[in-house]
């Protein structure tokens, strides 16, 4: 009869249990009675916002640091391509002129063109001319010059000491050129390392390697090779 009165007593007053349980988790209700969060719910909260926020930042960095890899290795990609083009665009405008002949060599390659000349005026006089590219292993740079004629003549030495070279691009690790040429002993057409004279290959294949970069925008040891075939319009 106890247990019956006492389960009829918990029916009439429901809060009995809610308070007992409150009491127990030491979690007590405002004293005003007005609604609010208490303070196990307020912790939960918290924790909870700090993990979203925590796997936020980790998805943004990881984000950020994979885009600053494919840009740094699209830029050095698309300096070789333009690289490749304005040396294409050299040696198609290539021209034959008494005195310069079409030379080259694995790593190197020099022909007779039109040079913009500055000296007399601020506008450019265009004259005949050397263009040659070269590849320096020590600096990693493939380098270029153009020097007039009469620039030439007047320089004393034959090993381009006198030559002012410019940068074409950086961070190469090779450099190589091979020459569309006929073979008169084998009777046919074929590439060849070298070729100087007054023979014009129909071809010029230039290769430049660039390594690979990681993770961290650091090279490699890997290697990649970009490859562009020039056709001389001059070239019988």
């Amino acid at each position: 009869m106890k247990s019956i009165a006492h389960r009829a007593k918990s029916i009439e007053h429901p809060d009995v249990h809610r308070d007992a349980l409150r009491s127990t988790l030491g979690v007590y209700p405002d004293s005003g009675g007005a609604p609010g969060f208490t303070l196990m719910e307020l912790v939960i909260s918290s924790f909870l916002v700090a993990l979203i926020g925590l796997a936020v930042y980790e998805v943004f960095t990881t984000g950020l640091k994979l885009w600053g890899r494919t840009y740094t290795v699209g830029m050095h990609k698309e300096d070789v391509l333009i690289s490749l083009e304005r040396i294409a665009r050299d040696v198609r405008s290539q021209l034959r002129f008494q005195g310069i002949g079409f030379n080259g060599g694995t790593d190197n390659l020099s022909f007779a063109a039109l040079i913009p000349d500055f000296s007399d005026s601020s506008e450019p006089i265009y004259r005949p001319g050397r263009v040659r590219y070269y590849f320096n292993p020590a600096t990693g740079q493939v380098l270029k010059s153009q020097t007039t004629y009469q620039q030439l003549v007047s320089i004393p030495s034959s090993n381009d000491s006198g030559v002012v070279f410019k940068e074409l691009i950086g961070n190469v690790r090779g450099f190589n050129c091979d020459y569309y040429l006929y073979n008169t002993k084998e009777n046919k057409w074929g590439w060849s390392n070298s070729c100087s004279g007054d023979t014009l290959p129909r071809a010029v294949r230039v290769s430049i390697t660039i390594p690979k970069i990681s993770a961290g925008r650091k090279t490699t040891t890997e290697e990649e090779t970009i490859t562009q075939i020039i056709s001389l319009p001059l070239a019988q």
